[in-house]
């Protein structure tokens, strides 16, 4: 509870923070402190940058990008729909230290692959200092500096299953009305990727 005169914590708070295990290593602090961005300096950009390059979905984009070409009707045919969909918007993609980046008015957010995408929800739900954050939270500071398509259906999912969150409140009940998928095509690129599943 706060007020002007005082903060006060509930003891289920208190508890949780109390047997919160020690961090025993850098990226359990960096976990621990709930800092996005360091994840991404941890990862040193190179594991991240294979990954992409890895991924069906983002890496004929990046080669298109690097090699500074249009892709052909040939290239385009033997890509999934939702590297089509990311070609489709090439002019706001952008490649920043070898990673790929997806401009978004004066942000940009970084392209997630699919290996990568539960622990970067982890590491915006998962902040001891701030609690389990549920989804509303968790979608937007992973909105704030991350894309991928189906990230908002990712979030839920992960939300759902999260044992701490699930003991204070029914959470997938709650979040049922909005059904909490979220497009590509809701946020910013034309088309819908209700029914593609991608990485």
């Amino acid at each position: 509870m706060v007020s002007q005169k005082v903060v006060e914590m509930s003891q289920e708070s208190v508890e949780i923070i109390q047997n919160w295990p020690q961090p025993q290593n850098a990226k359990k602090v960096l976990r621990f402190l709930g800092q996005v961005d360091s994840w991404i300096a941890g990862k040193a950009g190179t594991e991240i940058s294979v990954s992409q390059n890895q991924n069906p979905h983002i890496a004929p984009l990046y080669w298109w990008l690097e090699r500074g070409t249009e892709a052909t009707q040939a290239e385009l045919a033997l890509t999934s729909m939702v590297a089509k969909k990311l070609w489709l918007n090439n002019e706001i993609i952008v490649i920043r230290g070898g990673l790929d980046y997806r401009r978004d008015e004066s942000l940009e957010k970084l392209l997630v692959p699919k290996i990568h995408q539960q622990e970067v929800i982890s590491q915006c739900h998962d902040i001891p200092l701030a609690g389990h954050q549920g989804v509303t939270r968790t979608k937007e500071k992973v909105k704030e500096k991350f894309i991928w398509c189906g990230r908002s259906k990712s979030i839920v999912n992960f939300v759902c299953a999260c044992s701490i969150c699930n003991l204070k409140k029914n959470i997938c009940v709650a979040d049922e009305k909005s059904n909490g998928i979220t497009s590509w095509g809701s946020i910013g690129f034309p088309g819908s990727f209700d029914n593609v599943n991608g990485g």
